[in-house]
């Protein structure tokens, strides 16, 4: 539901260095916590289908980044950017993310 807030859970719940994917229509939602940033992109790989929420982060050289581990496809966490010189695929959609009264509230971006 383009636009439509909701909370997943609370801030707290979630590690510094943790990857978690929720339900949410047809692709799902993944969030990550890296210190005190929280981003959240959609959940199905925009190159292959498989779950973001199963992959690693890594450093790029714009910042953090989600790799699939099913072709090791990489996106900035940030803005879901494919981090390739030859785009091979889209790029991931993204969420907006907020913490407020202690959770975490996302809606498409």
């Amino acid at each position: 539901m383009p636009g439509t807030d909701f909370v997943l859970l609370g801030a707290a719940d979630l590690c510094d260095g943790e990857i978690r994917g929720y339900p949410f229509d047809e692709y799902g939602v993944v969030v990550v916590r890296l210190g005190e940033h929280y981003f959240a992109l959609e959940n199905s790989c925009a190159h292959s289908g498989a779950p973001l929420s199963e992959g690693r982060i890594e450093a790029g050289a714009r910042g953090p980044m989600i790799v699939c581990t099913r072709h090791d496809m990489p996106f900035d966490l940030a803005t879901g950017d494919l981090c390739l010189t030859d785009p091979v695929c889209e790029n991931q959609p993204r969420f907006e993310i907020e913490i407020r009264d202690g959770e975490i509230w996302v809606k498409r971006a």
